[in-house]
């Protein structure tokens, strides 16, 4: 029977449990202790505490060494002393072009824009020439209506054979639209009969007539002109005829 804590004796053919409890093995001095153990009856040196532990970095390699089995670094390049006959320098450096000074933009114009102007001014034109064109047409497209400003006129032309021929000119103005019933009358008892023409009111009327006078003659004549519809007038002319 075994005490407490003491292993059990090892069995023919099996091999001992790691798990199970054994005796504590030899006191053993720790590797590279140098000093011997004190005799027996002397007392032990005490023992000298070590210094305390301080990290230290690795110095840094020196400039061209290989660092971590890399490769060193190239060589800065410097110029040559001496430059090789084909040696060419390096190029100046170009100048810069000077940037012009950017100028802000233009204020922008708080009113209409000058385009707005023209066209409000050519719309303002072409109603004022389509109200123009309206008040013409209403007064041609009225009734006719002759004007008092007519008038009769001569002027007279004389040949070689004691011929005169006196030209006679009536005009006048008339608004609306209509015909003009006219005739003309000489003193001698010559007329024209009644005559119609047809007159707008962009236009006035010109009529002529003419009084021819052959031969020795010394004296005159009256022609009359007369407006018989749609109104009445009259206006007469005289003249004086002598040859030789």
């Amino acid at each position: 029977m075994t005490g407490e804590g003491e292993a059990p004796p090892p069995v023919p053919g099996v091999p001992p449990d790691p798990r199970l409890p054994g005796p504590p093995p030899p006191h053993q001095e720790p590797a590279g202790s140098a000093e011997p153990p004190p005799p027996p009856g002397e007392p032990a040196p005490e023992a000298v505490p070590s210094p305390p532990f301080e990290p230290r970095l690795p110095a840094p390699p020196p400039p061209g060494s290989r660092v971590a089995g890399g490769q060193p670094p190239a060589p800065m390049a410097r110029p040559p002393h001496t430059p090789p006959p084909n040696y060419l320098p390096p190029p100046s450096p170009r100048p810069r072009p000077v940037m012009a000074p950017i100028e802000p933009p233009p204020p922008e114009r708080s009113g209409p824009s000058p385009w707005v102007w023209v066209v409000m001014g050519v719309v303002a034109l072409l109603i004022g020439a389509v109200v123009l064109v309206l008040v013409l047409r209403s007064q041609s497209s009225g009734p006719l209506v002759v004007g008092t400003d007519v008038s009769l006129d001569a002027t007279s032309q004389t040949s070689g054979d004691c011929v005169t021929t006196v030209h006679f000119t009536a005009h006048g103005s008339v608004s609306g639209t209509g015909a003009i019933t006219y005739r003309f009358d000489r003193s001698d008892g010559q007329s024209t009969g009644n005559t119609q023409l047809s007159v707008d009111g962009n236009s006035g009327f010109e009529l002529t007539e003419d009084w021819r006078f052959a031969g020795v003659h010394n004296g005159g004549g009256t022609m009359v002109f007369h407006i018989v519809a749609p109104t009445t007038r009259e206006v007469r002319h005289d003249v004086t005829v002598r040859c030789p």
